[in-house]
């Protein structure tokens, strides 16, 4: 019987520059299709502020050292009024240096409503959505706060493909009703080993 050695080389890294899809998956409410959730991170920025001032006023954050990726939720072939709701949490992996300072989460702000480490000086590595009435579509972002440091003036890009993240909790509002999502097999995205109501994927 002839065998095949394994490849020693892995993926190359995406660039900074490049997005990735981290999750491309159907997903149904337990016997129904309902769409498809497509989960894309942006290119990294450098020691820019978060695009709302309440995330960096709130926890304080230094945006000459951070780094931080966008990330998109999108949920197609549901209806115009359909609004998508999901928790995130992105956590460092076995891989992540040890010296990035914190990793947090952060979605669009509700005006009036959402404030940042209120009840503690940590950034959160959770944070949820829930998007009413559509659209169907809705920005966060993951930041890493010390990434740029006099030894490491340009960033540390390569982090954010070592940090993992879990998306649950995924649901669809249409009216006053609210349908939990389960991941069908599809071209991108793993369910997490402890709940195949949810996804674990690297970040990028």
């Amino acid at each position: 019987m002839q065998t095949t050695a394994p490849s020693s080389t892995s993926p190359a890294p995406p660039a900074p520059d490049e997005p990735v899809v981290i999750v491309n998956l159907p997903m149904d409410d337990g016997g129904s299709r309902l769409g498809q959730l497509v989960v894309r991170t942006g290119s990294v920025h450098t020691a820019l502020a978060l695009p709302y001032p309440e995330m960096n006023e709130g926890c304080r954050l230094d945006s000459s050292s951070l780094q931080y990726v966008p990330v998109t939720f999108a949920f197609h072939g549901g209806g115009t009024d359909d609004g998508l709701a999901a928790h995130l949490t992105v956590t460092p992996g076995p891989d992540t240096p040890a010296d990035i300072g914190e990793v947090g989460v952060f979605f669009r702000p509700t005006q009036g409503h959402d404030v940042y480490c209120q009840n503690s000086p940590s950034l959160p590595a959770t944070d949820t959505f829930w998007v009413r009435g559509g659209p169907s579509e809705v920005d966060g972002w993951v930041v890493v706060s010390r990434a740029v440091t006099p030894a490491t003036p340009q960033g540390r890009p390569d982090v954010f493909g070592t940090l993992q993240a879990r998306i649950d909790h995924i649901r669809l509002f249409n009216g006053d009703d609210e349908l939990p999502l389960s991941p069908v097999a599809g071209p991108v995205g793993t369910p997490c080993a402890d709940d195949a109501e949810a996804l674990c994927v690297p970040l990028r």
